[in-house]
């Protein structure tokens, strides 16, 4: 059961079945005496067999020595995991299950090349959130963080020390979105490839059942 896609079952509805009904031709006893309630959790906990065996063969790291890292470098202070950290950077208590490893492994190393390139983003159609911005208001104030929000009238900011700012566009003088750059530290010098393994590897377990933000 230990496969990212089991051959019976497709999706956790089927898998559900399944469990519930068993495999009579295989020999796989039906299920008498579970609630529904215990067969959901169930289909998620074999899900996570799968989802545990991909980490370890997309990542070859390990989760409890990326941990170690993630708290070394300081990634708190911007990341927030199980209500613990920062809020200038994108929560990661979930990831895992929302990103695969080849994408954690980039956005740790090269984390520009994560963030829109170009000025095609239209504010309220999912527009990427943490784009760098620069502003200049028509009073002289200068503010440098990420984009929160947007829309045709207003922009709102958060600086790296985690003040919210709201400006109406009508009193910006200068507005700079830095697309292809990041606010966040390039890693790739500061890792080695092991400990980038074992980063991913741990990042990869937050929110996909693997026990990961424990």
């Amino acid at each position: 059961m230990n496969r990212p896609a089991l051959t019976r079952a497709a999706d956790d509805q089927a898998l559900l079945v399944i469990i519930r009904d068993g495999i009579p031709e295989r020999g796989m006893p039906r299920i008498r005496r579970m609630t529904d309630a215990e067969l959901s959790a169930l289909v998620v906990y074999v899900r996570s067999l799968g989802r545990a065996a991909d980490v370890a063969h997309a990542t070859g790291g390990s989760a409890e020595k990326g941990k170690a890292a993630y708290e070394r470098l300081g990634c708190s202070s911007c990341h927030v995991i199980s209500g613990v950290g920062g809020n200038f950077g994108p929560e990661l208590t979930n990831i895992g299950s929302r990103r695969a490893a080849d994408y954690l492994r980039q956005a740790v190393a090269e984390p520009a090349a994560m963030l829109p390139r170009g000025s095609s983003d239209v504010p309220g159609r999912g527009f990427n959130e943490f784009l760098p911005v620069h502003i200049v208001t028509r009073v002289g104030k200068e503010v440098h963080g990420l984009r929160v929000n947007e829309d045709s009238f207003t922009i709102q900011v958060r600086d790296s020390g985690g003040h919210l700012y709201s400006f109406q566009k009508a009193d910006v003088e200068r507005l700079d979105k830095e697309f292809g750059k990041s606010l966040m530290p390039d890693y790739k010098a500061k890792l080695s490839g092991t400990e980038l393994d074992d980063l991913v590897a741990y990042l990869s377990g937050l929110g996909a059942g693997l026990g990961g933000a424990k």
